[in-house]
């Protein structure tokens, strides 16, 4: 694991350092079916997850939302 330091802009948005995730091959075999849930301070975050790819490497998900 990595730190990751996130800070508030002054128009509320978030800016944060950069960072990868990527698991080995063969620990991802079926990689497209799993998630990867994101926690802050051991709190979890609802809604924002991340999907692993096929070489292992993680990715965030953006769900397209219908009105």
């Amino acid at each position: 694991a990595i730190d990751i330091i996130v800070v508030q802009q002054e128009d509320g948005t978030l800016r944060c350092t950069p960072f990868h995730v990527r698991f080995g091959k063969l620990g991802v075999l079926q990689s497209l079916q799993n998630k990867v849930y994101i926690t802050i301070n051991d709190i979890p975050v609802e809604d924002l997850y991340m999907q692993l790819g096929e070489a292992g490497e993680a990715v965030f998900v953006e769900e397209d939302t219908v009105c």
